[in-house]
């Protein structure tokens, strides 16, 4: 048993030996690809934050203005940008779209914070068209609503709302036909 074990040991040395050479430079070859989305703030607390990138190279995620209001965009691979702001979210300090969670296809959804504070969810469909909804029982009043935070390649999304009295749920919101538009 003895020699199995230092058999095995002398193996797996040799093996990361072996492999250690073409480990190291594939680590110095990364490329970092900087930016900051269009319109975005410069000032203490505002820029540019990503989310989440896609197999295709998409990414997607909030940037805050120099007025303090979110917006949602996706970077595209070629490096333009598309800007989201749902209709209905306001433009005050605080308030604005802010993009939460992408699926591989580019389905978006997030959430977008009312002119009088509310929280309240949306999806964005690969070619633009945005749903938004509430989950029963969200509570309507300033700090509550609800938000979305992520969605999976069945349309699914997964989120949490705060209620009247202020206590936070989770919810479920299966996935209807308009997730497949193009």
């Amino acid at each position: 048993m003895k020699r199995i074990r230092i058999l095995l040991l002398i193996f797996c040395t040799c093996f990361a030996l072996a492999a250690w050479p073409q480990a190291g430079p594939q680590c110095r070859h990364h490329k970092f690809i900087t930016f900051d989305a269009p319109g975005a703030g410069t000032g203490p607390g505002q820029g540019t934050w990503p989310g989440w990138t896609n197999l295709g190279g998409t990414t997607m995620g909030s940037y805050i203005d120099a007025n303090g209001a979110n917006h949602g965009f996706m970077r595209y691979p070629d490096g333009s940008f598309t800007t989201i702001d749902v209709s209905g979210a306001g433009a005050d300090s605080g308030q604005g779209t802010s993009c939460l969670g992408m699926n591989l296809l580019g389905v978006v959804a997030g959430t977008y914070i009312d002119a009088s504070n509310v929280a309240h969810a949306f999806v964005r469909a690969r070619k633009g068209h945005i749903t938004k909804f509430d989950a029963p029982g969200a509570g309507t009043n300033p700090g509550q609503g609800t938000w979305a935070l992520d969605v999976n390649m069945g349309g699914t999304i997964v989120g949490h709302y705060v209620d009247t009295n202020g206590v936070t749920h989770s919810y479920v919101r299966a996935r209807e036909r308009y997730y497949h538009r193009v």
